[in-house]
């Protein structure tokens, strides 16, 4: 569950850096949003505090409540670091689940 979590923005991330239409970046925040702060749930459950902030920083950049205005060229720098911010936490949440098979993730 917690990879598709991953997974999803990175994809929506990827396509964002093409010219899409305003209502797909639309789409992309609300996304980006939802599943950054159901990993601010995971961090915080599991006592991962720069998790904790890094997805944090994330879901208040691209909440589409209160959007923040940056320019196009801006947008696509912070949406490349959030997509290796997302393959990041992806590979290291892989390796916590193969490295130690006992391991509950809460």
């Amino acid at each position: 569950m917690v990879r598709l979590f991953l997974l999803a923005p990175v994809a929506m991330l990827a396509i964002a850096l093409l010219h899409m239409p305003y209502g797909y970046y639309q789409l992309l925040r609300l996304v980006v949003t939802i599943c950054a702060g159901l990993l601010v749930i995971f961090a915080w459950q599991n006592r991962r505090p720069l998790t904790l902030g890094m997805f944090g920083l994330t879901a208040l950049i691209y909440n589409p409540v209160l959007p923040i205005a940056f320019p196009r060229q801006i947008w696509w720098w912070i949406n490349v670091a959030t997509i290796i911010m997302f393959v990041g936490a992806f590979a290291t949440f892989t390796w916590l689940k193969n490295s130690r098979p006992g391991l509950k993730l809460r």
